[in-house]
């Protein structure tokens, strides 16, 4: 043994006559003529053998962690900007018309794989609420049956008055996100106007649970 000159597992520095390979735990060094030797190196590779492991598996949760919350799992089998959840498949807005700006009064809700977003405005006053949802089916196949429902046209409306508008959003291959509208209640002499078919009330009732509110200017409503 020689001196105490190590705190940690680093090399002998000072004090050496034979072969200096390691410190011990306790701070003291050892040469390999030491009969210590052998269970230090033994001690030594169990250590690092822990170590590593235990950074593997902090790695590979971490990782596990992040492809979680980044959405890359999803039920819709379609493009890969869905499957991040960065767009929604379907947004219902509802606008206040032309007020003061301590009257308004504002919706937002966004519809995703797993979550709806909603943003209101009082005012001053902004609000943010998530809910998760635990969603069944797809919504790609959805937003492409919406896309090919009949247009229903209404009459036409006044100007700054309160509105709704839904978009929903499908994918168009070697294209992208595409937005269309499968409801508006119109404004300013634009015509009301909704997609009528099974994949359209579809989005609208599910819009409908988390946003109630809808302006209405067709006859028939």
């Amino acid at each position: 043994m020689f001196a105490k000159l190590c705190g940690a597992w680093f090399p002998c520095l000072t004090g050496v006559s034979g072969t200096v390979l390691l410190c011990s735990i306790c701070g003291e060094c050892y040469t390999q003529g030491d009969g210590n030797w052998r269970n230090l190196v033994k001690f030594t590779i169990m250590i690092l053998l822990i170590f590593v492991g235990n950074f593997a598996l902090a790695n590979g949760l971490q990782q596990h962690s992040a492809s979680e919350d980044d959405g890359s799992v999803t039920l819709s089998s379609g493009p890969i900007l869905f499957a991040r959840d960065s767009t929604p498949w379907a947004v219902k807005i509802n606008s206040p018309g032309f007020v003061r700006a301590e009257d308004v009064r504002s919706e937002i809700c966004e519809l995703y794989d797993y979550r709806v977003v909603i943003q209101r405005r009082y005012g001053k006053i902004r609000t943010g609420e998530v809910i998760h949802l635990d969603t069944r089916g797809s919504y790609s196949q959805l937003s492409n049956q919406a896309f090919g429902e009949k247009v229903i046209e209404g009459g036409i409306t006044p100007c700054d008055i309160p509105a709704t508008t839904v978009k929903v959003n499908r994918w168009v291959p070697d294209s992208g996100p595409e937005s269309f509208i499968i409801y508006s209640s119109g404004g300013c002499g634009s015509t009301p106007m909704r997609r009528e078919g099974p994949a359209s009330r579809t989005f609208m009732d599910i819009l409908d649970q988390y946003c109630p509110n809808t302006v209405s200017f067709f006859s028939a409503d």
